[in-house]
């Protein structure tokens, strides 16, 4: 869909005692892509990653892995568009929430998530975490 190059920063628990208690976040991860033009950003914001996650509802994945619901979050403080969810998925009888901001800045993605041990609501981490992405991405194109 026009995507040219991109970036991604993950930062994982050391944690290796499946299944951790609820609330302990296991991951937490940037991405950054560059794409052709900013019309590709949104439609990809819209017909790739919000509707993968929609389609799969109830659905198995071949990682194991079962999303069991989405909800769309509000999120505020970016110059562009933007798109929030909360997924709530389980693996092995464990349940764990993703909690995923995409914004656009121009021709780029930006996308921060963190994922938690059961079915935990963390959208004011994953805002402060893609603010930031946005912060810096602007620093880095501005310098």
């Amino acid at each position: 869909m026009g995507r040219i190059t991109g970036y991604m920063r993950e930062f994982a628990s050391q944690t290796t005692d499946p299944p951790a208690k609820d609330g302990i976040d296991i991951m937490a991860a940037t991405i950054v892509h560059l794409f052709d033009d900013a019309q590709v950003v949104s439609k990809w914001m819209t017909d790739v990653f919000l509707k993968q996650f929609e389609d799969n509802i109830g659905k198995s994945m071949p990682s194991g892995q079962e999303l069991i619901a989405i909800e769309h979050l509000v999120v505020n403080g970016f110059y562009d568009e933007v798109i929030a969810l909360r997924a709530t998925q389980t693996k092995d009888g464990n349940s764990f929430s993703s909690t995923i901001v995409d914004f656009r800045l121009g021709r780029l993605l930006g996308v921060a998530f963190v994922v938690t041990s059961g079915d935990v609501e963390r959208t004011s981490l994953a805002e402060k975490v893609a603010v930031e992405l946005e912060r810096n991405i602007v620093k880095a194109v501005l310098s």
